[in-house]
């Protein structure tokens, strides 16, 4: 594993640092801002959008979610794994779309939001970047969707 700090300017650093992660062959990218992260929370594994299956998200279902926002953070949990048809789409084990459901307030627009998955505690923590569209809301808060393809 090879870890890189890059630091800016002192002033810039009271407020973000970027990191870069390489596991075996797997670089990625991210960074922390001041203010945006559960205290106490560090990355231990980055997910790779390109294998992730819906098998992961299934696991995910009783774990905390964390979504960072520009605004502040938000709990999520996953609603609904769903497959979208056999043979849809170009990944193994064919297309799939995962509800995340949040609440009322704070509405987070369609974008891409790092998502922190996990407990620090349980060693099992795990981060991904995914692009999040609002689907719709109801009495008990607000669904967002990610499609796989």
């Amino acid at each position: 594993m090879v870890l890189e700090f890059e630091l800016g300017s002192e002033e810039r650093w009271q407020n973000e640092a970027t990191f870069k992660v390489t596991t075996l062959d797997r670089p990625a990218s991210f960074r922390m801002h001041k203010g945006r992260c559960r205290k106490g929370r560090r990355m231990t594994n980055v997910l790779d959008l390109a294998t992730v299956t819906r098998a992961d998200f299934e696991a995910m279902r009783q774990e905390p979610i964390l979504l960072v926002a520009a605004n502040g953070t938000v709990d999520l949990s996953i609603e609904e794994v769903r497959q979208m048809g056999s043979g849809a789409g170009l990944r193994a084990g064919g297309a799939f779309s995962v509800v995340f459901r949040g609440p009322a307030t704070p509405f987070v627009e369609q974008a891409i939001h790092r998502l922190e998955v996990g407990l620090p505690d349980s060693g099992r923590l795990a981060a991904l970047d995914l692009f999040l569209v609002p689907v719709g809301h109801d009495a008990q808060g607000r669904r967002y969707e990610a499609v796989f393809t």
